[in-house]
């Protein structure tokens, strides 16, 4: 993803259970979280367990959190998922000058469950949440 991210929106979506698409928008307001990829050893040398040897070149991407401004039925539809503990297709998109980028945004879909979650006390008439993704690897957009 580019860094240059302007003084565009970044928006998260999340995928309906119909799987015919992706509900309302939810604003991400910042901190805007950091797409943190990481890769095991890619030698099982060394190693002290058969397990520990599996896991040779294993690639992982860090938990997301997200704070965002939506409505109440994409908060309580999150709720549901972090209650249910229900992988899901979220779709992050972001303004992007990089090549490559559509329309100005740049999206990653991630397969995720939600780890925590917690309603965001607002002085104005808004639905505030803020969660954090736990990411099991990249999300398919069927659509």
């Amino acid at each position: 993803m580019s860094n240059n991210i302007g003084a565009g929106i970044a928006a998260l979506y999340r995928r309906n259970e119909a799987d015919d698409g992706y509900g309302t928008a939810m604003v991400v307001y910042d901190p805007l979280p950091e797409l943190v990829k990481s890769r095991t050893e890619n030698t099982d040398t060394n190693t002290g367990s058969e397990y520990a040897r599996t896991r040779a070149g294993i690639k992982s991407i860090g938990a997301l959190t997200f704070r965002v401004k939506t409505d109440d039925t994409e908060a309580a539809n999150v709720e549901a998922d972090w209650e249910s503990g229900t992988e899901r297709n979220y779709k992050y998109t972001v303004p992007s000058d990089a090549t490559g980028a559509t329309d100005g945004k740049e999206e990653v879909i991630l397969a995720c469950w939600v780890k925590e979650f917690k309603r965001i006390p607002s002085m104005e008439d808004e639905t505030m949440i803020e969660f954090t993704l736990n990411v099991n690897g990249p999300g398919v957009d069927p659509v």
